[in-house]
Formats: structure tokens, sequence, C-alpha cells
């Protein structure tokens, strides 16, 4: 199915994407196959951190991930959803940059 998806870096950095296969993404964005994305390749190795699933074509899921990155555009959230997104954000950061 389709999925959005959150990875973590060894270096601390968070990535967020949509796909098809996600076990076949993830090896992209490690370099173990071709065609990742070229942002990520600087900061492999990559985890899969979160997966969002239940998206019945691409096109949802890819509208879903452009919500994520930018929840300030998304009409749909309410102040505390864009609020608890930020915090919980957050938290996925400051725990990556612990782990440092």
């Amino acid at each position: 199915g389709c999925v959005a998806y959150l990875l973590l870096s060894a270096r601390s950095t968070c990535y967020m994407g949509s796909t098809t296969d996600m076990l076949q993404r993830l090896r992209q964005h490690n370099g173990w196959l071709s065609g990742g994305a070229q942002r990520t390749a600087k900061h492999r190795p990559w985890c899969l951190v979160l997966q969002v699933q239940g998206f019945s074509t691409y096109q949802e899921a890819h509208r879903f991930e452009t919500d994520w990155h930018f929840p300030e555009r998304c009409f749909a959230l309410t102040t505390i959803q864009r609020s608890m997104y930020a915090r919980v954000y957050a938290y996925i950061r400051a725990r990556a940059s612990m782990r440092t």
C-alpha cells in the first residue's frame, strides 16, 4: 500500500517522504539500490522512525506528506493540531540529537 514516512539518519537528520514500497524506498535511501533521493545520500545510514499507512493512492500519501512538511499551509489542521505536530517533531529532533 501507499505510505508516508519519517526517516532518521545516523547524523540526526530527519527526512519525510511517501512511497508505494517502503522496503525498496528505504534501500534506495541507504544506497543499496539506485534511485534514492539526492538529499539523503550524504546522511546515510537511515532508519525508519514512523510510517503512516492506509492511503488508497500515492497521491493521497504524497498530499499527507506535503501537509506534514508544511502544517501551517494545511487548512484541515486546527491550531491545536498544528501545536501537537510541532511538539512531536521537536521531540523526535531532540531525541535524535541526544543519540549523537
